[in-house]
């Protein structure tokens, strides 16, 4: 997978950037606000009258050297997401512009779209419910599932919401959305263990009967060893898309299209055939 990842880092051309929906009811009054907020520049707002093709063929801005460029970039992203996005990004990064430094922060989500918009960050990378109002672009889907030790007495491949309520398990904290996701499936009262810390579950997931509810590729990370055994309950969960976030404020930044195509070209998987393309947002 390293080297496919490697030889679409190497092509000349990046994919087109496309927009898909958030998951979470539209907020217009802070849509609307965005809209409203100016292009910016190095040297201050860009005026919708100006002709942008213009402005940016004469100034510097428009140039990104990557193999030269001093700059670090901030990007948001869960543990599960470093772990998922890192490796990868860390390897082509250094390849292609060795100067670069990359720093990584765990924002909560409504903290995220005015992270981007005051430049606290740069991106914003995985599963972000509820993060509506930016630029997005939709690298794959992903899904939850149940995680064991191997030799779990009551785990099964296909767990009805009857024998799930049978197990007790652990969450992270501080990931929202598996808790939430136990609370609807009213799971909550089996929580024995909640932790911040996403790196000490499969030791303890290792070691005793609890289950933890994880995104299907970090899984399968865990369950390669052969020590843990993973489950997908018939629960009815839709897939969520794990995307790209950024500014509209910097949708035309040489070096922020850089950082977001290069993690497009890196991540994107390819669509299903017969699967819609998402509609841009206007």
């Amino acid at each position: 997978m390293e080297g496919v990842a490697t030889e679409k880092a190497k092509q000349l051309h990046f994919p087109a950037e496309r927009d898909f929906h958030g998951a979470c009811p539209s907020r217009p009054a802070r849509a609307q606000a965005r809209r409203s907020v100016p292009e910016m520049s190095p040297g201050g707002p860009i005026h919708p009258s100006q002709d942008r093709s213009k402005w940016y063929s004469q100034n510097a801005y428009q140039r990104f050297d990557a193999a030269s460029e001093r700059r670090t970039f901030r990007i948001h992203m869960s543990d599960i997401g470093e772990s998922e996005f890192l490796p990868a990004l860390m390897r082509e990064v250094r390849r292609l512009a060795p100067q670069v430094r990359i720093e990584t922060q765990q924002l909560q989500c409504a903290e995220i779209e005015n992270a981007l918009d005051n430049g606290r960050i740069d991106a914003a990378l995985g599963y972000l419910p509820g993060v509506e109002h930016t630029r997005q672009h939709k690298l794959f889907m992903e899904r939850y599932v149940v995680l064991a030790r191997a030799d779990h007495p009551l785990l099964t491949e296909r767990p009805t919401l009857r024998s799930l309520a049978q197990l007790d398990y652990v969450v992270v904290s501080q990931h929202t959305e598996t808790v939430r996701l136990l609370d609807t499936m009213q799971l909550q009262p089996r929580i024995r263990l909640s932790t911040p810390h996403f790196m000490v579950i499969p030791a303890i997931v290792g070691q005793t009967d609890l289950a933890v509810v994880l995104p299907m590729r970090i899984a399968t990370k865990f369950a390669q060893a052969g020590q843990f055994r993973i489950a997908q309950p018939r629960w009815g969960l839709s897939e969520f898309a794990i995307g790209v976030h950024w500014s509209y404020r910097m949708q035309n930044d040489p070096a922020n299209q850089w950082l977001r195509q290069l993690a497009i070209t890196l991540f994107r998987e390819p669509a299903m055939p017969g699967a819609a393309t998402p509609r841009p947002r206007r």
